[in-house]
C-alpha cells in the first residue's frame, strides 16, 4: 500500500496519538470563536446585519403574537402593531431557523447578541463535526487540517456569524453524513434514524437542505442493493412531503402564499435579471474563488486529484469524504445555477462549498506529509513539518486582514453622505419613543435598506418620500394616525417641511446629523 494513500492507519486512529489533533481541534475553535465574536453586542448596521434584523423582527413577531396564531410562519418586514394582516407575513423560507432564534430570545432576551450567538455556535458546531467526520476516515492530523481550513477561509470568518440560514444548516448536512458513515450495522437502525432526522432538519432550516437530501439519495439510487435504493426513494419521499406541508402551513396564513412563493422563485431563478450568464459567471466566480481563498481552492483541486488517483486502491471507507464533498460541491453549484439571481446578489450563497473545499484540501496536506515522511526523503521532512503550519497562518492571517473591507455599512440615508455607525439604531430608538405603536412614520429616507430603522423603531415606516408631491396623499389615510421623521440633509428637505399641514416639529440631532419629527394637530385638517 502506498504510504501517501489517503487512508487512516493504525497508528493515526491510535486514541492516544489523537489527543495533541484535538488540542489543536480546541485551539482553532478558540480562535475562531474570537474573530466571530468581534463586536458582538453592536447594534444592526453592517451588510451581513439585514438578514440579522429581518429574522429577529420574525422572533420578535413569534414572541408576542404567538407561534400557533401565527402558524409559525415569518413576518420578517412586519413591524407595526398586532394583529399581523394577511400581507405581513414572509412565505418565502423554511420555518426552523426562526423558530431557534425565537427559543433563544425566549432564554436569554432580545439582543443582538444573543441572535448572533445562534450562527456562531452553529459554525463551531460545523468545526467540530468535520474533525469527527475526517477523523474517522483519515485520521486525527487530516481532520485538523481540514478544521484549520475551513475556518481559517474568509468566507467563515465573515459569514459565520450572519444571522441567516446558511451557518445553521450545516452542522445538520454534517451530522448526517457522520451518521451514514456510522451505519455499520444493517440492524443497527440508531445511525440511520440520526441520518434521517438530520436530513429532515436540514430542509426544514434551508432550501440547500432539499439539494442535499437528493444528492443523498442519489447515493443511495445508484447502489445495488434494493434496500438502499429503498432508502434513496424515502428520501425523496420525505423531501416531498416536507415541501407539501410547507405549503399546506403558509396557505393557512397567506391566501395568496403560493402565488407570491413562485413569484418569489421565478426572481430568484433570473426572471427579468439585466445581466447575461457571462457577466453572472464573472462575478459569481470571482466572489466564490476569493471568499473560499484562492489558496484552499488550489489545495483542493490536487486533494481532488490525488482522492481520484488513488480511489480504486482505497476502500469505500476511506474514499466517503471524498465523496461526501463532491456532494456538497454538487448540491451547492446546482443551487447557485438554479436560483441564478439569489447567488449574484448574495456572496454567501458559496458558504457551503467551504466545507467540501476544506476536506479535499485536508487530503493535499496530509498526502504531502505522508510523502515528505519516506526515509530518502530526510530534509524535505523537516522542511514539510515547518511549512504546514505556516502555510495555514499564512491563509488564515490573509483572510483576517480582508474583513474589515467585507464589513460595509448599508446606508439609510442617501448612501452620498457619511453615516455615524449606529444612526439606524439611534434613530429607530428615537421613532419608537416618540410614536405611538399604532402610528404610520412617513419619512425621506432610502428605503432598499430601511428594515435597520424599523426594527429598532418597530414601527411601520413609510421611506422615499423625497418630494412634497408625495406626503398629501401619504398623510390623508383616514383613521390611521400618521407621524414624520424627515432627514434635514436631504436636498428638498425644506420643500417637505413647507407641505407639512398643522402640528408640532421638533428638530433633533443624531450622532450630527440633523432630523425634524413631524407630530400633526390632533384636529388639524390637511389641505
Amino acid at each position: 500500500m502506498s504510504q501517501i494513500e489517503l487512508q487512516a492507519d493504525d497508528n493515526d486512529l491510535n486514541i492516544r496519538k489523537s489527543w495533541p489533533w484535538f488540542f489543536l481541534l480546541v485551539v482553532i475553535i478558540v480562535c475562531l470563536a474570537v474573530v466571530l465574536c468581534h463586536d458582538i453586542r453592536s447594534p444592526w448596521r453592517l451588510s451581513t446585519d439585514y438578514n440579522a434584523v429581518v429574522w429577529c423582527q420574525t422572533a420578535h413577531n413569534f414572541l408576542r403574537a404567538g407561534v400557533i396564531k401565527t402558524g409559525a410562519v415569518a413576518s420578517s418586514f412586519h413591524f407595526g402593531a398586532l394583529p399581523i394582516p394577511p400581507g405581513g407575513y414572509y412565505v418565502h423560507h423554511p420555518p426552523l431557523f426562526p423558530l431557534v432564534l425565537t427559543g433563544a430570545f425566549a432564554l436569554f432576551g432580545e439582543h443582538e447578541w444573543t441572535a448572533r450567538l445562534v450562527p456562531i455556535l452553529s459554525t463551531l458546531a460545523s468545526v467540530l463535526l468535520l474533525w469527527f467526520f475526517v477523523r474517522d476516515h483519515w485520521g486525527p492530523r487530516a481532520a485538523t487540517f481540514t478544521a484549520a481550513l475551513f475556518a481559517a477561509t474568509p468566507m467563515v470568518m465573515h459569514y459565520g456569524r450572519m444571522v441567516n440560514f446558511e451557518p445553521c444548516a450545516l452542522p445538520f448536512m454534517l451530522l448526517a453524513l457522520i451518521a451514514l458513515a456510522r451505519r455499520h450495522d444493517p440492524k443497527d437502525r440508531r445511525w440511520w434514524l440520526l441520518a434521517v432526522a438530520s436530513c429532515v432538519a436540514a430542509m426544514w432550516t434551508a432550501w440547500l437542505g432539499y439539494f442535499f437530501t437528493l444528492a443523498v439519495a442519489i447515493h443511495f439510487f445508484r447502489r445495488k442493493d434494493r434496500a438502499e435504493r429503498l432508502r434513496g426513494l424515502l428520501m425523496v419521499s420525505l423531501a416531498v412531503a416536507l415541501i407539501a406541508l410547507f405549503c399546506l402551513q403558509v396557505i393557512l396564513v397567506e391566501p395568496t402564499a403560493w402565488g407570491d412563493m413562485w413569484k418569489a422563485a421565478a426572481r430568484r431563478m433570473g426572471a427579468g435579471d439585466p445581466f447575461t450568464w457571462m457577466q453572472w459567471a464573472r462575478f459569481v466566480g470571482s466572489y466564490t474563488v476569493l471568499m473560499i481563498s484562492p489558496s484552499v481552492w488550489l489545495l483542493a483541486a490536487a486533494g481532488a486529484v490525488l482522492c481520484a488517483r488513488r480511489r480504486r486502491d482505497r476502500t469505500e471507507w476511506a474514499r466517503f469524504p471524498a465523496r461526501a464533498a463532491s456532494w456538497l460541491i454538487g448540491m451547492n453549484a446546482a443551487y447557485m445555477l438554479l436560483f441564478r439571481n439569489a447567488a449574484f446578489n448574495h456572496e454567501f450563497a458559496a458558504w457551503h462549498f467551504a466545507a467540501p473545499a476544506a476536506i479535499l484540501g485536508a487530503a493535499a496536506l496530509d498526502g504531502w506529509l505522508r510523502w515528505v515522511r519516506q526515509p530518502r526523503w530526510k530534509f524535505s521532512r523537516c522542511l514539510g513539518r515547518m511549512a504546514m503550519p505556516l502555510l495555514l497562518l499564512v491563509i488564515a492571517g490573509a483572510s483576517y486582514a480582508r474583513l474589515p473591507a467585507l464589513r460595509i455599512q448599508l446606508p439609510i440615508l442617501n448612501g452620498a453622505v457619511r453615516e455615524p455607525p449606529f444612526l439606524a439604531a439611534s434613530l429607530g430608538r428615537l421613532i419608537r419613543s416618540s410614536f405611538s405603536e399604532d402610528t404610520v412614520i412617513l419619512c425621506n429616507l432610502n428605503g432598499n435598506y430601511l428594515p435597520l430603522v424599523s426594527y429598532y423603531a418597530q414601527r411601520t415606516i413609510i421611506p422615499d418620500l423625497t418630494l412634497g408631491e408625495f406626503w398629501p396623499n401619504a398623510i390623508k389615510e383616514p383613521n390611521i394616525p400618521r407621524g414624520g421623521a424627515i432627514w434635514l440633509g436631504e436636498p428638498n428637505a425644506m420643500d417637505l417641511l413647507s407641505v407639512l399641514p398643522q402640528g408640532e416639529r421638533h428638530q433633533v440631532f443624531i450622532e450630527g446629523i440633523p432630523f425634524c419629527l413631524w407630530h400633526p394637530a390632533e384636529k388639524s385638517v390637511p389641505w
